[in-house]
């Protein structure tokens, strides 16, 4: 049995919950399904994986774009540490776009490449 605040040992291929909330309006919040993985960078950590098809059979109502940032991989590696990589955000992207969704990309690139 588990006093309060004790937290259970997580370990990959467990379903957990995460609450997301949104930047723009602090009160509104989502409980999204995600999958602890291993951390592809770092084999010793672990990650979450989200699942981007919860979004789409959500009632979006027109009102919610995705934007995505596809950057060359010097910036996710130096600026956006722990992101997805390249290709799997690439395949979010397509995924949202097929489903009909307003989907928006943005680019940086190394100009010192």
């Amino acid at each position: 049995m588990k006093s309060k605040g004790q937290v259970e040992e997580i370990h990959p291929g467990q379903v957990v919950y995460v609450i997301i909330r949104n930047p723009h309006a602090q009160e509104v919040a989502n409980v999204q399904e995600a999958a602890v993985v291993q951390d592809l960078e770092d084999p010793n950590q672990l990650a979450l994986f989200l699942y981007e098809t919860y979004y789409l059979d959500a009632k979006h109502n027109g009102r919610t774009r995705f934007r995505f940032s596809i950057n060359d991989n010097y910036i996710i590696k130096y600026f956006e540490p722990g992101r997805s990589r390249l290709h799997d955000r690439i395949e979010a992207a397509v995924k949202i776009a097929k489903a009909g969704l307003s989907t928006g990309i943005y680019y940086c690139f190394n100009l010192l490449a």
